[in-house]
C-alpha cells in the first residue's frame, strides 16, 4: 500500500503541477512491469492494460499506468507535451545493493564480490537460469530522456530498450568474470526466477532515431567500478 501510494503521489503531483505552472514539455519514465503477465512478446505498447501484471508487481505496475494514462489525458484534453518512456530492466550508477531490496544485477555484483572475497567454492543463484531479460544501463536511460525533450514524439507512450536480451545465466557469468571470481556458479531450480521472458520492442524510438549504445557486459563494468569506490569493503 505504502509503495502504491508514493508513487501515484509522487508522479501526480509532478505531472499536475507541470502543467498548471507552463511546462513546455514532460518525459516521464515508466518500466517495462506495466505489461500485462501473459502478453506477447516482444513487448509492444498496444499491449498496456491488455491483461494482468504479475500479482506482486502490481503496486508498482499499476502506479506507473496510472502515471502514463494521466500523461496521455492532459495531452489529450489540454495539448500538454506530455510522453512516457518504458523502460527495460535499468541498472548502473546510483543503483541499491541492500541484500534485501535490490534487483538482479546489483544483488549478484554484490554476491560474486562477496564470495570472491571470501574465498567461497560456489555461488547459489536462484532458478534454472534460463530465464530471459533484456538489461538497460542507466545512463542510456539519461540519453534517452534527452532524446524524448529534444525531439517530438506522437505517441503517448514508447518503449526504450536495449534491443537484445540475455539470460540470466549469461548474466551471472559475464559478472563472474568482471569481478574475477573463480568459484562455482549453482542454480537452484527450485527457487522462483519470474516470468521465462521479459523483452519490448523498441523499435519506435529506433526509428526516431534513438538506440542504446551501452552493451551489458561494458554496463557491468561501469556497475562494479561504482560498487568497489561506493560499497566495497
Amino acid at each position: 500500500l505504502d509503495f502504491f501510494y508514493e508513487n501515484l503521489t509522487l508522479q501526480n503531483n509532478v505531472i499536475h503541477a507541470s502543467h498548471q505552472t507552463g511546462v513546455q514539455k514532460l518525459v516521464f519514465v515508466s518500466s517495462c512491469v506495466v505489461y500485462p503477465e501473459n502478453a506477447s512478446q516482444p513487448y509492444k505498447e498496444g499491449s498496456v492494460l491488455s491483461g494482468n501484471m504479475e500479482e506482486f508487481k502490481q503496486p508498482y505496475s499499476l502506479a506507473k499506468i496510472a502515471g502514463m494514462k494521466l500523461c496521455q489525458f492532459y495531452r489529450q484534453q489540454y495539448g500538454f507535451d506530455a510522453v512516457s518512456l518504458v523502460v527495460s530492466n535499468m541498472y548502473g550508477f546510483g543503483d541499491s545493493y541492500d541484500p534485501n531490496r535490490s534487483h538482479v544485477i546489483p544483488s549478484l555484483i554484490r554476491r560474486f564480490h562477496e564470495a570472491k572475497i571470501n574465498d567461497a567454492p560456489e555461488i547459489e543463484v536462484w532458478g534454472t537460469g534460463n530465464a530471459l531479460r533484456e538489461f538497460l544501463f542507466v545512463d542510456d536511460v539519461a540519453d534517452a530522456t534527452l532524446f524524448a525533450l529534444q525531439n517530438t514524439i506522437q505517441e503517448d507512450w514508447v518503449n526504450v530498450g536495449l534491443g537484445h536480451e540475455k539470460s540470466i545465466s549469461e548474466i551471472a557469468h559475464i559478472i563472474k568474470d568482471v569481478i574475477g571470481y573463480k568459484g562455482k556458479i549453482v542454480f537452484d531450480s527450485t527457487k522462483p526466477e519470474g516470468v521465462p521472458r521479459s523483452f519490448m520492442d523498441s523499435s519506435k524510438m529506433k526509428n526516431y532515431g534513438w538506440v542504446a549504445q551501452i552493451p551489458v557486459e561494458k554496463g557491468i563494468e561501469k556497475a562494479y567500478s561504482e560498487f568497489l569506490d561506493l560499497h566495497a569493503v
